[in-house]
C-alpha cells in the first residue's frame, strides 16, 4: 500500500475525531435530527477545506497571514467559548443557522495550520489529488462516526444537565485553544520581527 494513502487515512481520521466548532454544529444538527443542516454542514466543511488547500497551494501564504489566522482564531474561539458557556442546550429546535456552521469552519485556524504545515508536504507530486480525496473522505466518515457515537451515548444519559455540562466543558476547551492561538501568534510575531 502506498505510504501517502496510509498517511492520508491516518491524518483524515485524526481530523475527523478531534473536537472542533464545526463538529459541534454538525453534532447539534444530528442531535436535533436535522439531516438537511447536517448534510450542508458537512459539504461546507469539505468546500472550505478545498478552498484552504487552493490558497496554500497557489498563494504560498506568508508569516503575516499566519499571525492574522492565529489572532483571528483566538478571538473567534474566545467568543464561541463565551457563547457556549452561557447557552443551555435544552431546546429541541435548532438555535443556529448554516451561517454559524460556515463561520465555525472558516474561522477555525486548525485547518489552515494543518494545510500550511503537514498537509503542504503532500500537495506536490502525482498523488496529491488522491491524497486530498482520501484525506477528506476519511475525515468526513470519521466525523460522522464520532457524531453517531456521541448520539448513542447521549440517548443513555441525555438530560438537560448533561448538555449544559457538555457546553461548559467545550467552552473551557475553546478558551484553552484561544490561549494557545494567542501564544503561537505572539511567538510568530517575535520570530518575524
Amino acid at each position: 500500500m502506498e505510504s501517502w494513502l496510509v498517511q492520508s487515512i491516518f491524518l483524515g481520521a485524526l481530523a475527523g475525531l478531534i473536537p472542533s466548532p464545526h463538529t459541534y454544529f454538525c453534532h447539534e444538527a444530528a442531535r436535533l435530527n436535522d439531516k438537511k443542516i447536517l448534510f450542508l454542514a458537512i459539504i461546507i466543511g469539505v468546500m472550505i477545506d478545498l478552498g484552504i488547500i487552493s490558497l496554500v497551494k497557489f498563494l504560498k501564504p506568508s508569516s503575516y497571514s499566519l499571525v492574522f489566522i492565529l489572532l483571528f482564531g483566538m478571538i473567534y474561539f474566545f467568543i464561541l467559548a463565551r457563547k457556549l458557556y452561557f447557552t443551555s442546550s435544552s431546546t429541541r429546535k435548532c438555535n443556529f443557522s448554516i451561517y454559524d456552521c460556515l463561520k465555525s469552519h472558516l474561522f477555525n485556524p486548525n485547518p489552515y495550520l494543518f494545510w500550511l504545515s503537514i498537509g503542504s508536504l503532500y500537495l506536490n507530486g502525482d498523488s496529491q489529488f488522491y491524497f486530498i480525496l482520501s484525506f477528506l473522505t476519511t475525515m468526513v466518515l470519521m466525523k460522522l462516526l464520532h457524531i453517531n457515537i456521541l448520539l448513542i451515548l447521549e440517548k443513555k444519559i441525555l438530560t438537560n444537565r448533561f448538555l449544559i455540562i457538555r457546553n461548559k466543558t467545550l467552552s473551557i476547551a475553546f478558551v484553552a485553544l484561544s490561549s494557545k492561538f494567542m501564544i503561537e501568534g505572539i511567538r510568530v510575531i517575535k520570530h518575524v520581527l
